[in-house]
């Protein structure tokens, strides 16, 4: 879609052409996905899309690294309100050690990071036989029932995990 500028790639992007020829009033972009569709959006966000009073967050980037990556400010994660136990300030002094990668459906972490998360995880899971539809155990993918109904059901056991990022935006990412 042209969203990044690869190295040594001359043309500009579908977001620099968007603002040039003035049917964007910024160089920014937003993606929104929403229960009832998804939506990208050139310049500011269609803020008539948003959930009745949820207040508006901007998660600022800055092409650090990599001429081709947004980076992000991540300082963060809570697994259900309780903190993950992790030094971010090292995702600070590592510019593009977070950043936001719309062409995949994963999300990366270190090592490290991802182990205290798994804990962080567990630790919710282990609090109530109800939590985590009654897993015990870390696994990858847990086995959740092939009806959508129960399965959104058993989903809402899992915990929410919050994301904080620099300048004080949160992004909460709900079980589903």
């Amino acid at each position: 879609l042209g969203l990044r500028r690869l190295p040594n790639y001359k043309p500009p992007t579908i977001v620099e052409v968007e603002f040039a020829e003035g049917r964007s009033v910024s160089q920014g972009f937003s993606i929104c996905l929403g229960r009832n569709g998804r939506t990208l959006r050139f310049g500011e966000p269609n803020v008539e899309l948003h959930l009745p009073g949820e207040t508006r967050q901007t998660i600022s980037s800055g092409k650090l690294r990599w001429t081709d990556i947004y980076s992000v400010g991540l300082n963060g994660i809570s697994i259900q309100n309780n903190k993950v136990d992790y030094d971010f300030s090292g995702l600070e002094e590592n510019p593009g050690m977070a950043f936001f990668d719309s062409g995949t459906t994963y999300t990366y972490f270190s090592y490290e990071l991802f182990d205290r998360w798994r804990n962080s995880f567990m630790e919710f899971c282990k609090k109530s036989k109800k939590n985590c539809a009654g897993i015990e155990e870390y696994v990858d993918c847990p086995n959740l029932p092939e009806d959508f109904a129960s399965a959104q059901k058993a989903l809402l056991t899992f915990p929410n995990a919050t994301f904080s990022f620099t300048g004080g935006a949160k992004y909460v990412w709900h079980p589903k």
